[in-house]
């Protein structure tokens, strides 16, 4: 065994559980080489990218949301005209997408043109194609990956950051999770999706609450940050119930109005709910939101909406014993909220590491910083790349 240094603490590792690195980053250095797991393979963006240059037919976007936009900002930013999108929204097909017209998929048949799903959804947008007219899904240019981020050097930008890389590896508690570390990486420098297809783990287990990793125990405090309309809150309650056991409270944080009155609906039944009709942060203040009425709704600073959002710490302050996040790019700033909570009770923590580039790396390793009692997992849902959850569990209770 050998000790390896984590933000100043030391944490002992058999020699077998070594990160590894890339030997070329480190001249000179016999012990200690660079990121060795890492492929430098050619980004598959480009190479799309590059042959929607050369198209000489109209492109339509299938999908005007979040995902939409990222598609839209990259093709322009590439000298990549749209014709217009195409969704199924009858409010965006009177009112338009960022100036770009908003067709419904049935106007495309009779139309010339070829189509990119510009959705995180991609199989059911090709079903619906296939059933408006089987000829229209040949049409589609869809190409496995999201086009978001283009011309990012991930390679580049991992080494730069390998020494944190490494101490998320390093504090990563078995081999399935260091093997869905490693293929998220390569997948963002390759775009390679059989990277991601080989740690879905959806079909084996529900996102958040993967059995063998979370153990539920009588009076569980549940706070659900981005409670979209109550999936997440009925998985948790089935749960529960599965392991026997009963819950004291949940709070459920959902700052899209739309969202928010769906989630009040669906979940009402359930005992002792708190609804919080804000977004969790750092601190109490006022966001624009970018109001979508779907899961994908998100803080914006040229958002439609401007809604609350608060800190843990104040709104609550009392015990929290499971913490889950999906708020689309804000969840280091609802640990920084969260951090009495955090330090006190030590709750199990589900959190996405997806949204920012950074996340994989700087959401684990603030969370050790707060408490080196904590046992590291990482596992991925589904079969595209996102989606991907970090798992904090307290080592005195698993």
């Amino acid at each position: 065994m050998r000790p390896v240094c984590f933000l100043g603490r030391t944490k002992i590792f058999h020699q077998s559980d070594r990160l590894h690195f890339i030997s070329d980053s480190l001249t000179g250095t016999e012990d200690i080489k660079m990121l060795d797991f890492l492929v430098k393979e050619p980004n598959k963006m480009v190479s799309l990218v590059e042959n929607l240059k050369n198209l000489s037919e109209p492109l339509y976007l299938f999908g005007a949301g979040n995902c939409g936009e990222n598609y839209l900002n990259v093709l322009g930013e590439n000298g990549i005209s749209v014709e217009a999108f195409l969704d199924d929204d009858i409010q965006k097909q009177k009112s338009g997408f960022y100036g770009k017209p908003v067709l419904s998929p049935e106007e495309m048949v009779g139309r010339d043109g070829i189509i990119l799903i510009s959705s995180y959804g991609p199989t059911s947008l090709m079903k619906r194609l296939e059933n408006i007219d089987s000829n229209l899904p040949k049409r589609v240019l869809w190409s496995e990956f999201f086009l978001w981020e283009h011309g990012l050097d991930y390679y580049s930008y991992y080494m730069e950051h390998g020494l944190e890389l490494e101490q998320v590896y390093g504090l990563l508690e078995d081999e399935r999770s260091r093997e869905v570390f490693r293929n998220l990486l390569n997948y963002k420098v390759s775009r390679n999706i059989s990277l991601i297809t080989d740690i879905n783990d959806l079909g084996h287990c529900d996102q958040y609450f993967d059995g063998a990793i979370v153990r539920f125990r009588e009076n569980e405090v549940f706070a659900d940050l981005g409670a979209y309309i109550g999936d997440t809150v009925d998985s948790f309650v089935k749960h529960i119930k599965a392991a026997g056991v009963s819950y004291a409270h949940i709070y459920a944080f959902e700052p899209d109005p739309n969202n928010f009155v769906e989630l009040k609906r669906r979940t009402s039944h359930y005992p002792n709910m708190t609804y919080i009709n804000k977004g969790a942060y750092s601190e109490n203040t006022v966001l624009r939101f970018s109001s979508e009425g779907t899961w994908t709704s998100f803080f914006d600073e040229q958002g439609d909406i401007e809604v609350p959002v608060c800190s843990l710490d104040e709104e609550i302050g009392n015990k929290i014993s499971f913490m889950k996040a999906d708020i689309e790019g804000a969840e280091m700033q609802a640990l920084h909220g969260a951090e009495n909570i955090i330090r006190e009770y030590k709750p199990t923590i589900a959190f996405s590491v997806y949204h920012k580039k950074d996340d994989i790396f700087n959401i684990p390793l603030y969370l050790y910083e707060l408490s080196t009692g904590y046992k590291f997992y990482m596992r991925h849902y589904g079969d595209i790349p996102i989606d991907s959850i970090l798992y904090a569990v307290d080592s005195t209770e698993s």
